[in-house]
């Protein structure tokens, strides 16, 4: 499955934060299309299915993120209730997310977070 969109961009704060280039992180470009499973929202108040769904590889200037744990705030259940989002349908919510960077496309360049 292709063309599912999420719900918005989130923005994290963290306390000491660098730029770096993604090459001189040991981060590869992998430019496959990956498969992973999601929760998919086809319609507004309506269950969330869990499906395969495919994730393309990252373009210029962009990272894919392998997700490990993802929550559903206020916006996601408005979205999903009310079907407010400008009928992004089908959609996968919780831009809430934590993970791991799992690949990079060209050019890009990447925070490197510090404790």
């Amino acid at each position: 499955m292709t063309g599912i969109s999420t719900a918005g961009p989130s923005t994290a704060f963290i306390c000491s934060v660098h730029w770096e280039s993604c090459s001189s992180v040991g981060l590869a470009n992998i430019s496959e299309v990956i498969r992973c499973k999601a929760a998919v929202a086809w319609e507004p108040n309506k269950p969330l299915m869990i499906e395969e769904i495919e994730v393309a590889p990252p373009q210029a200037n962009e990272v894919r993120i392998k997700i490990v744990a993802s929550s559903l705030c206020r916006s996601d259940l408005y979205f999903l209730l009310e079907g407010k989002n400008g009928s992004n349908f089908p959609m996968v919510l919780g831009h809430e997310a934590a993970g791991i960077v799992e690949s990079v496309g060209p050019g890009c360049k990447l925070w490197r977070f510090e404790k």
